[in-house]
């Protein structure tokens, strides 16, 4: 089952939420809070003003309780119903006070209070009475002869606090959602580029390679549409090279396919013992460029595709050449050509066995071929602290330095040689040498003349450590 891949603008979307629910609930924690102390000065300056109303009511009537009680009451239902439940929505409002004389004896009380004063100090307290808490104030009248003490309850408190704090925040929750709704909207109105540019690549044909424009011009856009043309690029001269190296191949096997069958044909037709023997000989011949060409090919086109061949690790250099240059004597032999080896018993390097296998063969298969008969080559690797170096040198026609370059060209062969060869020995050296870091030199062979081919490796230690 296909997973379902997740979202970049969801993902967008979702952090910028995140940060704005935080930050809209640290603000709107703040606002309420600095509004609760507003309101809680507000409700503290209402119990003074009530508390002194009602002071100033019962002074007048001190002396006749009646009379007190019908004042205070008068003064309660004008602030409670004219004032409290008008201006705060608070409703009912139960007034809890106490009205003491001189003698600090209470004289009057209303709502919850107790008989005895709840405070003997002016001014504000906080007090707990079983499981309620109370707001208290206490004031006097002008003449002193009279105290009141006025009480609020934390609930009833709350409850005049609750509808402006609803208010508030219920605004901060309503532009909190239209600010997340204007913000999905603005995210996928800007992600519009994207899904433009995503359809114009998916629309295009087969093989069409050439560079996308940049229309938009966008900033954000640039370096995706840099490095997708810089891409096609990249995959435009791939394909280049490939055409090219598909058609030299082609040109490169008509030649000893040729030959073959034309020595078949002569073969099946020669009518004595000489002709066969030599169409036979040429046949052999073709055969043998023909699998040497292919392997050459093989080689270049798996270097090309994979990477794998080109990965570097610990290699004892020394080992690997000894078999090589021993599977090549025979070749040597059948033309009459010395070959020699000098090398230490063990030399690391960085490059792989394929890579290794490659350049040797490649190296001492072309000092043989381009080597006449009764000639020498020699195969040296030198260790040194850093670096290990092979050197093979020939003594055959050698290379004019002005060719040296030309001659790492696949399919180049220099002008004038005898010997065959699919031209793509040096191309394949090179192409692994600088894989691997190494650097490749050209010079004079064996005796002043001929070729010598050098490359310096990075040294490498031994798994045990030597």
């Amino acid at each position: 089952m296909k997973q379902a891949k997740s979202s970049l603008i969801r993902r967008l979307i979702r952090w910028q939420v995140i940060t704005m629910v935080v930050t809209w609930a640290v603000l709107c924690t703040n606002l309420i809070y600095q509004m609760s102390i507003v309101e809680n000065g507000d409700l503290d300056r209402r119990m003074v003003s009530f508390a002194s109303a009602l002071a100033e009511t019962a002074a007048g009537a001190r002396s006749a309780p009646q009379e007190l009680a019908a004042r205070v009451r008068a003064v309660e239902e004008v602030f409670v119903k004219g004032v409290i439940e008008t201006l705060e929505d608070v409703d009912p409002y139960v007034a809890t006070y106490q009205v003491i004389d001189a003698n600090n004896q209470v004289v009057y009380r209303a709502g919850q209070a107790p008989e005895a004063p709840w405070m003997n100090a002016l001014g504000f307290a906080d007090i707990r009475d079983q499981s309620r808490h109370f707001r208290l104030v206490r004031t006097q009248s002008y003449d002193g002869s009279v105290a009141v003490i006025v009480a609020e309850s934390n609930a009833m408190r709350r409850a005049s606090l609750l509808p402006i704090l609803s208010i508030v925040g219920g605004f901060e929750l309503l532009t909190l959602v239209i600010s997340i709704a204007a913000l999905w909207w603005v995210a996928h109105l800007g992600f519009s580029p994207v899904r433009r540019l995503a359809s114009e690549v998916a629309t295009r044909k087969e093989g069409d390679l050439t560079p996308l424009k940049d229309g938009a011009g966008y900033r954000e856009l640039s370096p995706l549409i840099a490095a997708f043309n810089d891409l096609l690029n990249r995959e435009a001269a791939r394909l280049d090279t490939e055409r090219g190296f598909l058609a030299d191949a082609a040109h490169e096997l008509r030649t000893p396919l040729a030959v073959i069958s034309a020595q078949a044909h002569r073969l099946t037709a020669a009518t004595d013992e000489d002709t066969r023997h030599t169409a036979s000989e040429q046949l052999q011949l073709g055969v043998q460029r023909v699998s040497h060409l292919l392997t050459q090919l093989l080689t270049t086109a798996r270097i090309d595709a994979s990477p794998v061949f080109l990965k570097r690790e610990a290699i004892d250099v020394a080992e690997l050449l000894r078999l090589r240059v021993a599977a090549l004597v025979p070749i040597a032999r059948r033309k009459s050509i010395s070959i020699a080896l000098e090398a230490p018993e063990s030399a690391m390097v960085m490059a792989n066995t394929f890579g290794l296998t490659s350049i040797i063969d490649n190296l001492v298969d072309n000092a043989i071929r381009h080597t006449p008969a009764g000639g020498s080559v020699l195969v040296t690797l030198t260790r040194a602290a850093q670096t290990v170096e092979l050197l093979v040198q020939d003594s055959g026609p050698g290379i004019a330095p002005e060719l040296h370059e030309r001659v790492f060209e696949r399919f180049y062969r220099v002008p004038g040689g005898e010997a065959d060869g699919s031209g793509l020995g040096l191309a394949i050296v090179r192409k692994l040498a600088e894989a691997y870091g190494s650097s490749i030199r050209l010079g004079l062979g064996l005796e002043g003349r001929g070729l010598s081919v050098g490359l310096v490796f990075e040294a490498a230690a031994r798994p045990d450590g030597r």
